[in-house]
């Protein structure tokens, strides 16, 4: 293989491969979610991405509050299929079934609910899931092009290490009892012609629109991602033939999302050591060849990471070919927030000795200028702090710029004229993929801020692709847990109940694509029902993307919102 003139090659691709695969296939895919470089540029063969949950369907009704905040975001599936011999024959046999397991009499045949009925050339690329009131034993099935491919419990399945083991097989957090964490699958499903997931479980409760019987019936929330591509895109399906010859490649993509290197070669460039009062700091690099160049690592140290209040007045800000695309508070960029907590995830982590490094490739095709603003009133130490630039090859038409935007509600109400609200993460306008986003949360209630749901709408929608189940089922975790958790795509290095908490969650192959606008809307649904005036919340969210040249994002930069202490003392209500 000739590798002149391909610019910079990850070491996950050299390690794993050409990733420019002719067809898509468990391998491509599995090449492409470890290599940092393929995010960078638009697909040739632009697919179609959307989210199949369980998002409570009275939100299909209208945008009323009654309806559009509807919060029953379990069991609610496409439909009901009675599987025997019989029924396959016979439609009023199905119904008969249906109406007979409603009732708690005995089935006609196996009944199986349908989550995600797909046609293809696709595949899924990430499965969430939790449960309640269940012992986890239910029957989840994976059909590929008619056939059944994936069988078994479906925590064993999930994050039980059936397919594979960590971390594209993972439940977090690890230390919440074991049906109160979130379950995440992040090995790739392909299928040349359809997929439908179904689950069997005989404890499952059907009708969240009624009151429950002894609330004592399970209940399942899921959350399922899938790319679809044209049909000129020719798709390897999953099979246990490929399922058992991407063992090792599957092992390989594992241990390098788990220990996440940077760069081996490249031109580094010291910031300096302190950035006064007010001050700024920058650093300029020309591509230096005619195909472009990268920024392949970013690491930051601000005041050691002691510094609560810096984190947040210390902003970093980037422009690529002329274009300012980042403006984000030091902490928030790299994942850490303000309130300093060792994690790690593959694009982004903060070390136990203050250092944050960011991984993501940014590229440019002449010029790229980086600047660290301090916008408090006291001088930033940032020794040891240091961007590494190195070739990358620039794609006219594909290649596209790294964006970061940050937002922050400052002591916000919990209801707005006593009703959950849309929060707009951002708005962004061109072509591209969503690639990240972080939830900075400051809550001055004893109660759960986080059951609003994302909505995410690409290209002119009216009703959203992506209408999930709550917050922290998008970041990955469950049932409003606090303990801290990180994973290579998800993290929560601080969690609180009444006080801050930190989310974190970055794409591979579940990026959002968009060619010609994303809206990013999610409710703020709080349980705050008490009516005290005294309670507020801050919340900052953070949202990361690559675009075209020529993208814009509606959110501006904010310099005196970062000026604005920040809070951090766990609090009791």
């Amino acid at each position: 293989m000739r590798i002149e003139n391909v610019g910079w090659m990850s070491v996950a691709c050299l390690l794993l491969g050409n990733c420019c695969a002719e067809t898509v296939s468990v391998e491509s895919l599995l090449r492409e979610m470890t290599d940092r470089d393929r995010l960078t540029y638009y697909p040739e063969q632009a697919y179609t991405t959307r989210l199949w949950s369980s998002y409570d369907r009275r939100s299909d009704l209208d945008r009323s509050a009654k309806n559009w905040y509807s919060n029953e975001d379990w069991s609610q599936f496409i439909r009901t299929e009675v599987v025997n011999e019989l029924s396959t024959r016979n439609r009023s046999t199905q119904i008969r079934a249906g109406i007979q397991r409603r009732r708690g009499l005995v089935n006609l045949g196996r009944q199986e609910e349908v989550l995600l009925d797909a046609t293809g050339p696709g595949a899924i690329t990430r499965f969430w899931c939790t449960l309640s009131r269940s012992d986890g034993n239910g029957t989840l099935r994976v059909y590929v092009d008619g056939k059944p491919v994936i069988q078994g419990g479906i925590l064993e399945i999930l994050s039980g290490g059936k397919i594979c083991g960590e971390p594209l097989s993972s439940c977090l957090p690890k230390d919440a009892p074991r049906l109160e964490r979130g379950n995440n699958l992040y090995f790739p499903i392909p299928y040349a012609k359809s997929c439908k997931v179904t689950y069997e479980s005989h404890s499952l409760y059907l009708d969240p629109k009624r009151p429950m019987s002894g609330g004592a019936r399970e209940h399942l929330f899921y959350n399922i991602e899938t790319r679809t591509y044209p049909d000129s895109v020719t798709v390897v399906p999953l099979t246990p033939d490929t399922l058992g010859k991407a063992k090792e490649l599957t092992a390989e993509a594992c241990r390098l999302l788990a220990a996440p290197e940077g760069p081996k070669d490249g031109k580094r460039v010291k910031l300096g050591d302190v950035v006064g009062a007010g001050k700024s700091v920058t650093v300029e690099d020309g591509a230096g060849q005619p195909s472009g160049g990268a920024i392949r690592e970013f690491s930051l140290v601000v005041n050691e990471g002691k510094d609560d209040q810096a984190l947040r007045t210390t902003v970093v800000e980037m422009q690529f070919d002329g274009e300012q695309t980042v403006w984000c508070p030091a902490g928030e960029f790299f994942g850490a927030g303000y309130k300093y907590a060792p994690f790690q995830t593959w694009n982004t982590r903060a070390e136990s000795n203050g250092v944050m490094r960011c991984f993501w490739v940014m590229p440019y095709e002449k010029v790229c200028k980086v600047t660290v603003h301090n916008f408090g009133t006291e001088e930033i130490r940032i020794a040891g702090s240091e961007l590494v630039f190195a070739p990358y090859d620039w794609k006219p038409g594909r290649s596209m710029h790294f964006g970061t935007s940050w937002k922050e509600l400052k002591k916000a109400k919990t209801k707005e004229n006593g009703e959950h609200y849309i929060v707009n993460y951002a708005t962004l306008e061109g072509t591209g993929i969503l690639v990240g986003t972080g939830l900075y949360v400051y809550n001055k209630a004893p109660n759960w801020w986080g059951e609003g749901d994302e909505q995410i709408y690409t290209d002119g929608e009216k009703f959203p692709s992506y209408f999930g189940t709550g917050t922290e089922d998008f970041f990955g975790y469950a049932w409003c847990r606090t303990e801290t958790f990180d994973h290579p795509f998800l993290a929560q290095p601080v969690g609180s109940r009444s006080g801050p908490t930190f989310n974190l969650r970055h794409r591979a192959l579940d990026t959002v694509l968009f060619k010609k606008k994303l809206v990013f809307d999610m409710e703020l649904w709080h349980w705050n029902d008490s009516g005290r005036e005294d309670v507020d919340i801050d919340y900052a969210p953070t949202v990361s993307w690559y675009m075209l040249p020529g993208g814009k994002s509606n959110v501006p930069p904010a310099p005196e919102a970062v000026k604005t202490p920040v809070r951090t003392a766990v609090i009791q209500l």
